[in-house]
């Protein structure tokens, strides 16, 4: 243990909120889950009702916030109000920590009332955090540091630390060396190689590697069932499958070149604004990055203009790329059956399926005036990128070639089968548009 850990091991009272729940498709219901998160803080606090200090009045506001009677703004205080009691009872200001902040705004952002909840986000946090003078100190923690909604811009001078920040870069995941330490002691030292590649991949502050705890503390307790995904089956894609959609060329393009694992250079954010996510590309990756999808490095500058490389960090990871991409073709352009047959045309090297399950996909999707342009590469451009997209579900089984150079010619798009057999490996796909 840490020799500064005594000084401060029972010493102050803390006020301990998660708001990782509190996501609904209403703001009626996610503000419900917030006040039940407020209210069982009160209730682990209750012994304060016996304190003498509190009269009449205050007992009263007491039990309203601990039964979820309290309007709206009586919430916006509450912490405020339950830190200076603490304050007195102990003679000590508490410590808060809040952790996922930012879930309510992802949630809010997703289901449409963005700007209701911001209202309430931005009151909570501007009475718990700066209007309070009975407070030690804070930590919260979150996926993004929100810009442009001012919930920090009234913060007196707040101590930031992103994925891109040297600060705490060791602290908030297994290092390289820990994994090593665990698997050699539960005797899995044989599987490290398959650990680093399922779970292996995040980079913080530029140089540390760090894998994510969940995925291998999951591993780890039952090895059994073998190297599968874990952090993935937790997390909330539906912004994800938003940002992938965005009515952009270099969308689909990128992510196609990502699940390729060809270099891919961007231009990264560590303040993001919502509002933003679904229009502008260099926010998108960003988001990305800072929500687990991406991982970043080698950083380079050219005068005042950073990008960073920005790759899949793992299996695990790749999993959700391609159910991601698998569901957004599903769920959005309605191509259920007709996609599953080109999918599996190429996989069988059936030009059949390839020819009905395409000509159903254009036929469902696509307009005349489409494709219908003045110049012909823009029309070749329109089936290019459409086909691209939907080629990109094949992920790493497959090479997926667009407009590289093969013998004394240049295709539009080459698909190779990857792997030892070389029955599969002879058996290609040539695209012309």
């Amino acid at each position: 243990s840490h020799p500064r850990c005594a000084e401060f091991m029972g010493q102050y009272p803390v006020i301990h909120l998660s708001f990782k729940n509190v996501k609904s498709a209403s703001k009626e219901e996610s503000m419900d889950l917030m006040k039940s998160v407020i209210a069982d803080e009160f209730e682990r606090h209750n012994y304060l009702l016996d304190r003498e200090f509190l009269d009449e009045l205050k007992i009263e506001y007491y039990t309203k916030i601990q039964n979820k009677k309290g309007t709206d703004g009586d919430y916006t205080q509450s912490i405020k109000y339950l830190s200076a009691w603490l304050h007195r009872a102990y003679g000590k200001p508490p410590y808060i920590l809040l952790d996922e902040y930012d879930t309510p705004l992802h949630s809010a952002h997703v289901d449409k009332y963005y700007d209701q909840m911001i209202a309430f986000i931005r009151s909570f946090m501007v009475q718990t955090f700066k209007d309070n003078p009975h407070l030690k100190q804070a930590v919260l923690i979150g996926i993004l540091k929100i810009a442009q909604e001012s919930i920090f811009s009234d913060f007196n001078n707040p101590r930031v630390s992103t994925i891109l920040s040297s600060a705490m870069k060791d602290c908030f995941g297994f290092t390289e060396a820990e994994v090593e330490k665990m698997a050699s002691y539960f005797g899995l030292e044989s599987t490290l190689d398959g650990i680093k590649e399922w779970y292996n991949g995040y980079i913080f502050g530029g140089n540390t590697v760090i894998y994510n705890p969940w995925s291998i503390v999951n591993y780890l307790s039952s090895p059994d069932e073998g190297l599968k995904p874990h952090w993935i089956s937790t997390s909330d894609n539906r912004l994800v499958k938003e940002v992938i959609k965005l009515k952009r060329r270099d969308a689909i393009m990128t992510t196609e070149k990502l699940l390729r694992k060809e270099e891919v250079r961007k231009p990264l954010l560590t303040n993001i604004p919502y509002t933003q996510i679904e229009n502008d590309p260099d926010v998108v990756w960003s988001f990305l990055l800072h929500s687990g999808y991406l991982k970043a490095s080698e950083r380079q500058q050219e005068h005042t203009h950073i990008t960073w490389r920005l790759s899949i960090p793992n299996l695990e990871v790749e999993t959700a790329w391609e159910t991601v991409v698998l569901n957004w073709l599903k769920e959005d352009l309605s191509v259920n059956e007709d996609f599953a047959d080109f999918v599996s045309g190429i996989r069988e090297a059936n030009p059949h399926l390839i020819e009905r399950g395409l000509k159903r996909i254009l036929f469902g999707l696509s307009s005349y005036y489409d494709s219908a342009r003045d110049e012909k590469d823009r029309r070749e451009n329109f089936y290019h990128g459409l086909v691209l997209g939907l080629l990109a579900y094949l992920g790493s089984a497959y090479a997926v070639d667009s407009n590289r150079e093969y013998g004394r010619g240049r295709s539009d798009i080459v698909v190779v089968r990857k792997g030892s057999d070389p029955a599969q490996a002879e058996k290609a796909f040539v695209f012309e548009f």
